[in-house]
């Protein structure tokens, strides 16, 4: 089920293989220009897809970040150190600051975290949060591609584990030329109805609006952002609302027909 990457987060601020629970809020990624305190121009010029490494308190360093930052929302993950970090990003000079909620894979929060570090711009973030831990992110110039909704347009597919380890599940589903996916029922039953709709035709970064229905708590409408990578061949989601997060990879299905 794509909720098995649905985390349930305990934060008022906030970006995979199971549910959590809770009355929680979580504030989603912002997907339209703030009118009353824009964003500074660093801030914007910070906007982009990362990548880069995580090391915890004890030393463990995980290589496998991923991280989306719009107008100074910033969403981070690492599934090798089991850690979701999600915050507001200020800048001061060349200094970056980050007010980090943490969670675990399974979305119970794990506490706070102020991040502070250096920034170079369209380059990297580097710093150390006061749990211990550090976070250092590398710029993807992937994010300067243009986006387009016939990128989009395309059977997409996601594979998760049967529950006991016996197998996996493929949901495959496609977007049209609209930028509108019409509804898909996963093998878990969980219904998902999505619209996605461009920001900037001149960066890879797409607004989407989800609906997620008969999935107990996980229902609801989220909005966030989606991105895409590997030669336009994987999909990135994350999305959020009130109670909950979501965030996914998606294949394009090769030598699907529309």
């Amino acid at each position: 089920m794509w909720y098995s990457k649905l985390l349930i987060l305990l934060a008022t601020a906030a970006m995979l293989s199971a549910c959590g629970g809770g009355n929680v809020a979580v504030t989603p990624v912002p997907t339209t220009t703030q009118t009353t305190n824009p964003p500074t121009s660093e801030v914007v010029g910070l906007n982009g897809i990362w990548t880069g490494d995580y090391t915890d308190s004890s030393g463990t360093i995980c290589t496998d970040v991923k991280g989306l930052t719009y107008n100074g929302s910033v969403r981070v993950i690492s599934e090798k150190c089991n850690v979701v970090l999600a915050g507001t990003l200020t800048v001061n000079g060349s200094n970056a600051n980050v007010s980090f909620n943490l969670f675990d894979a399974a979305g119970t929060a794990t506490g706070q975290s102020a991040f502070s570090g250096s920034f170079t711009l369209q380059s990297t973030i580097d710093g150390s949060l006061d749990n211990g831990s550090r976070l250092s992110l590398r710029y993807q110039p992937v994010y300067e591609n243009n986006s387009s909704l016939s990128l989009l347009n395309a059977y997409w597919g996601y594979r998760e584990p049967v529950s006991g380890g016996s197998g996996t599940i493929l949901t495959v589903f496609n977007i049209d030329s609209a930028g509108v996916l019409p509804s898909v029922t996963t093998g878990y039953g969980c219904v998902y109805t999505a619209a996605f709709s461009i920001l900037d035709p001149d960066y890879n970064l797409y607004a989407v609006n989800l609906t997620i229905a008969s999935c107990s708590t996980q229902d609801g409408v989220y909005s966030g952002l989606a991105s895409l990578s590997g030669d336009n061949k994987i999909m990135t989601i994350l999305a959020g609302n009130q109670q909950n997060t979501f965030f996914a990879d998606f294949d394009k299905v090769a030598g699907a027909t529309k």
